[in-house]
């Protein structure tokens, strides 16, 4: 997925922990340093020069071969929860084209971003200040195959 501007360092990568949808709705004193620290990485991504053509997130909440068997993912393109945000189908192809294309069993579905996706992305980027990127969804691999996940890390590190 080449982007008009190429940037002189690979975009960042994130690891965003959301301690489950509770944290939308307490406002105890650990839930707000969370807020705060996902609201500030919403700021961070928003301020990225150039522009993503797209955030491409992996939840551990999304595990295909749950639903598939062993050794497949999938990458959904229809979201419809309750956290405004761009679909981006034709982008959510071409990321499962370049996963297919690696080796990677893929499945494409029709499903909305779950949980480990909208929940943080709802404090990050809030109605009153939204996302102005197309978000696509991959799973990761059922079970605890660390050489598998590593291997599906591996496979999209080019589209950074």
């Amino acid at each position: 997925m080449p982007s008009a501007v190429v940037p002189n360092r690979p975009l960042p990568v994130y690891f965003i922990g959301h301690a489950g949808v509770g944290l939308l709705f307490s406002e105890s004193p650990q839930n707000r340093i969370v807020q705060d620290n996902l609201r500030a990485v919403g700021e961070e991504i928003r301020a990225i020069s150039p522009r993503p053509k797209a955030i491409l997130t992996f939840s551990g909440h999304f595990e295909a071969g749950e639903i598939h068997g062993p050794g497949v993912i999938e990458a959904p393109f229809v979201y419809e929860y309750d956290w405004p945000h761009e679909d981006a189908p034709e982008l959510a192809t071409e990321v499962w084209r370049h996963i297919t294309k690696s080796g990677i069993k893929a499945k494409r579905v029709e499903r909305g971003v779950d949980h480990g996706v909208w929940v943080p992305f709802k404090l990050m980027f809030p109605p009153e200040n939204p996302l102005d990127v197309p978000v696509v969804q991959v799973s990761t691999f059922y079970g605890y195959d660390l050489e598998s996940q590593i291997r599906l890390g591996e496979a999209v590190t080019s589209l950074r």
